[in-house]
């Protein structure tokens, strides 16, 4: 049996008869593998970007909690110094210059102000110049300290804030060798004029050698 055949761009079928391979099936692989390619792709674009999210709030966290504990002490030692300023505006509403605050509780500040408190003040010619005694470290040895002394002041009352910046790890809280008389220079904002002076432990007043 003869088979016909087809005009030339025809495909001739029969029996012997060879057909060209289909490309269908190479492409649809083809296609499959494309598509998971892209899949991929986007998958890790997608993974870095909420990496990078993550990350740019996390960064910001972490830092801040960071900062929040380091300033723990100074945020402490400004309430204190606000409530003993308080507490001296207060009494100075109801006695005048003549106004005994309520003493404030310790409440572990002794360590947090590096000193007991100041005993007393001797005010300079300026009138903004003062110099406060209190009992601290000795000046050399390991044991010893430097002390740095800064004013808040309000509008009645100037407050001393004494800073000690002990030699060694520890400072004379951890030191038998205390019990120093020692001296540190502070300036005030404006002239002391008839104002109080306070110590930081408690908020008292202590005594002012006027010139």
């Amino acid at each position: 049996m003869i088979w016909p055949s087809y005009a030339q761009g025809n495909r001739v079928s029969g029996p012997g008869t060879s057909h060209p391979r289909s490309t269908d099936g190479a492409g649809l692989v083809a296609t499959r593998v494309n598509r998971r390619r892209v899949r991929g792709v986007f998958w890790i674009m997608t993974r870095t970007r909420w990496v990078l999210l993550i990350t740019a709030v996390a960064v910001p966290v972490v830092v801040g909690a960071l900062w929040w504990i380091a300033t723990e002490d100074d945020r402490r030692l400004d309430g204190h110094i606000r409530q003993a300023l308080e507490g001296y505006e207060q009494a100075f509403a109801r006695e005048g210059t003549e106004a005994t605050p309520t003493p404030l509780r310790r409440n572990g500040y002794a360590p947090l102000l590096g000193v007991p408190s100041v005993e007393k003040v001797t005010v300079h010619e300026d009138d903004r110049t003062l110099t406060a005694e209190f009992i601290g470290a000795r000046t050399t040895g390991p044991c010893g300290a430097d002390y740095t002394a800064r004013a808040v002041e309000s509008a009645h009352a100037a407050l001393i804030v004494v800073e000690e910046h002990p030699h060694e790890r520890g400072g004379s809280w951890d030191c038998p060798d205390v019990g120093y008389r020692r001296q540190v220079t502070v300036r005030l904002g404006r002239p002391l004029d008839d104002r109080a002076v306070l110590e930081a432990m408690r908020g008292m007043p202590v005594p002012v050698k006027r010139p």
